[in-house]
């Protein structure tokens, strides 16, 4: 969701605490992200404006930023053009998506001018651009060349706007003219959004909404225009209600606006906020998290995927073989009835039927005929023999192969239930310390940085593996022998150990364990699981196993549902 015109029409009416205020510092995050430093009334504000593709803003925000040692050359300009100087102005021409911050400063001969930064919140080509008293560009966060657009933004070059098509103000609509252009209206869904300035498809849906509009034909032009303007003069007036649409099922932060967004409800948990800037605060703080992590996830599945593909094709070949070497016994035969039917056979022969003594039938043989009987029949045994040598080691190579299919699967697993970064940037970790992905940091070993899941019942300490290298800490290093191990039976999931103290641990704290080894397993989403437990003295790490990976015994199995609501994580 990108800033539209209206909502940062809003933004700007909040954002006028600013002006008269004087700029203390400036920084510059990230390539595409700057913050500055207000001071106003006794009172520090921090502006943070972005021209990022997927995050275009600009807002006020409380988050810290980690900045470089050295600051890149945007922020050398911009400082060295407005820090000192004392914001005049912030202003926007109607409902565009352009908002122009006025600096007065001085130049290097101390003499006054005034100094313009402008925010362009266009998506793609957002950009954030300083400009001297004739809006000739003195440096931007992103060159724009003619060879990428017709519209040059370099240093020296005069600031043109963007070309946008031709759109009617929406505080100059009047019932006549919207008739007219919903005549020409194509698709309703769109209307306000192709026709008039600021507002957004999702603005357009909700004006749409509350208007119970579902098609032109039938539209009620007069409740159209009466929502629409409604909207509008609220706006214009400061009357606007902030609001944050949230994925109820994912957790997922979709959508916001300055108004209501009432034709979410039911769809999306939507939380109103007292102010623009508190709402952008928050929703572009959490969707870049959300954003970073689902592309984290997104890229180590990848990575897994690619060798799940290779190990399910190298598999397949190896049961293919272990097949033909399970065969094996047909080709000594084949060369036992050969031999003892020399001196009935020739060389050029393309087949030879034999009498098999070992049940009384003939059998067909097929013969190379370039080659001699008896060197047939010693082609038969080193096919035998080479068979009888690779039965053995194709066992041992599909064992492994299968073994290094559970680990990817059980990653797979761990990828889906991690809840942060630091989940996602352990599973990485143990990737790339498994030799899955390359080390590009050249240290031989990496930092982990999550923690295991920790919960209480009844006195009790249960603790949680987020990924195979937590399971084994937990398992082999953490746990004593009397502690209790947890598992789901024959599902991937993750190690879950009871802290017994040398107590008997009650059957409700076995049972709230065993639900908590069944949620944070693949088997969640099922009820009924099987989740088998055991003291910790029976369970044991094979030599040269993957990560997380352990055999158990003495072990007994207690079914239950995947449901911890009940249980409070500490």
């Amino acid at each position: 969701m990108a800033l539209d015109g209206i909502t940062l029409y809003c933004l700007k009416s909040e954002l006028n605490e600013l002006i008269g205020g004087k700029i203390e510092k400036i920084y510059q995050p990230e390539s595409e992200t700057i913050w500055i430093s207000v001071r106003n009334n006794k009172k520090n504000y921090k502006l943070v404006i972005s021209s990022n593709a997927s995050s275009a803003r600009i807002h006020l925000t409380g988050q810290e930023f980690e900045n470089p040692v050295t600051p890149p050359p945007f922020c050398m300009s911009l400082r060295k053009h407005l820090l000192a100087g004392i914001i005049h102005g912030i202003r926007q021409e109607g409902f565009d998506r352009i908002l122009y911050i006025d600096v007065k400063t001085k130049t290097e001969l101390e003499d006054p001018i005034v100094l313009t930064l402008t925010v362009e919140i266009m998506g793609k080509h957002s950009n954030i651009i300083l400009c001297d008293q004739d809006m000739t560009i003195i440096s931007c966060i992103k060159n724009v060349t003619q060879d990428m657009s017709r519209r040059v933004i370099l240093p020296g070059v005069k600031y043109q706007l963007p070309p946008t098509p031709e759109k009617v103000p929406p505080d100059s609509v009047e019932l006549n003219q919207l008739e007219e252009l919903i005549k020409r209206c194509k698709d309703v869904s769109t209307f306000f959004t192709d026709n008039i300035q600021g507002i957004s498809p999702l603005v357009s849906r909700e004006i749409l909404f509350r208007a119970g509009i579902e098609n032109i034909g039938t539209a009620d032009l007069k409740l159209l225009y009466s929502v629409f303007k409604g909207i509008i003069e609220g706006v214009k007036a400061n009357r606007y209600n902030p609001c944050l649409a949230i994925d109820s099922k994912t957790g997922m932060y979709k959508d916001f606006s300055c108004i209501d967004l009432t034709h979410l409800a039911g769809k999306c948990e939507l939380k109103n906020f007292d102010s623009v800037n508190s709402l952008l605060d928050e929703y572009y703080t959490v969707f870049t998290k959300q954003s970073r992590l689902k592309q984290l996830s997104s890229d180590l599945k990848k990575i897994i995927d690619t060798n799940l593909d290779r190990c399910y094709k190298k598999l397949k070949i190896q049961q293919e073989d272990l097949a033909e070497a399970e065969d094996r016994e047909k080709y000594r035969l084949y060369g036992e009835l050969i031999t003892a039917n020399l001196y009935n056979l020739k060389k050029g022969q393309q087949c030879a039927d034999l009498y098999n003594y070992y049940d009384g039938n003939t059998i067909s043989i097929p013969m190379d005929p370039s080659l001699t009987p008896a060197e047939n029949a010693q082609r038969y045994y080193k096919r035998y023999n080479k068979l009888k040598s690779a039965y053995n080691m194709l066992l041992d190579q599909i064992e492994e192969n299968k073994k290094e299919i559970d680990y990817l699967e059980s990653q797979l697993t761990n990828i889906q239930q991690a809840e942060n970064e630091s989940d996602l940037l352990d599973i990485k970790a143990e990737l790339i310390r498994e030799g899955y992905i390359k080390n590009n940091t050249g240290k031989k070993e990496m930092t982990y940085r999550s923690k295991p899941r920790h919960y209480r019942h009844n006195g009790f300490d249960i603790y949680v593996g987020k990924n195979n290298m937590q399971n084994d800490y937990l398992t082999l290093r953490f746990a004593r022998t009397e502690d209790l191990w947890l598992h789901t039976s024959k599902v991937h999931g993750s190690h879950v150990i009871i802290k017994a103290y040398g107590k008997e641990v009650p059957p409700e704290t076995l049972e709230a364990a065993a639900r908590l080894a069944a949620y944070y397993s693949k088997a969640r989403e099922s009820s009924k699981v099987p989740v088998d437990y055991t003291l910790r003295k029976y369970v044991k790490k094979p030599n040269g196993a993957k990560p997380g990976m352990v055999i158990y015994e003495n072990y007994k199995t207690i079914l239950v549902n995947p449901e911890i609501e009940d249980l409070e994580e500490t």
